[in-house]
């Protein structure tokens, strides 16, 4: 063996390989960023919420904080089907760790108003097949100032207030 040869270069597996796993690496490294954006930042909060009321055909204004917790909004309106619900000034704080043991673990949730609006129908209203939730869910405190449930076109909604 001469004592000046070379040193034989990573064969092209080698090559691959390493490239792979530092381009594996990096995607692990960009995905946890974003994760942690979307939950622990207002910003991220605001765009999940955006996407996801307009799937459903609602809107929230004045997000602050985070989807992680505490979360507040100037207001929160979601249409679904012949119902309208509208609340202004949400504050939510929750576990959403809790989720992956299959729990909604809410600490603590307040609304200023809470309004709910629906079209009158011709048809008889319909069991459900179940009312369970498909979660266990565990509220520590909950509180609202004022509830209205209100049929569209007829003039006297239902009203209840809640005094502290």
């Amino acid at each position: 063996m001469e004592a000046n040869a070379s040193p034989r270069p990573p064969s092209r597996l080698r090559r691959w390989l390493a490239w792979s796993s530092g381009g594996l690496a990096l995607a692990v490294v960009a995905a946890l960023g974003t994760g942690a954006w979307l939950a622990f930042s207002e910003p991220g909060a605001r765009f999940v919420l955006d996407r996801a009321l307009a799937i459903v055909g609602g809107s929230a204004t004045g997000v602050t904080g985070s989807l992680a917790g505490p979360l507040a909004l100037d207001a929160l309106e979601v249409n679904a089907g012949k119902t309208r619900v509208r609340a202004k000034r949400v504050s939510l704080d929750w576990s959403p760790i809790r989720l992956l043991q299959g729990e909604l673990h809410v600490v603590r949730f307040h609304a200023a108003l809470l309004e709910i609006e629906s079209e009158a129908s011709a048809e008889p209203a319909k069991e459900p097949l179940s009312l369970a939730p498909p979660l266990t869910v565990h509220v520590a405190q909950a509180g609202l100032d004022r509830l209205v449930i209100a049929r569209r076109g007829e003039p006297d909604p239902v009203e209840l207030r809640i005094s502290p």
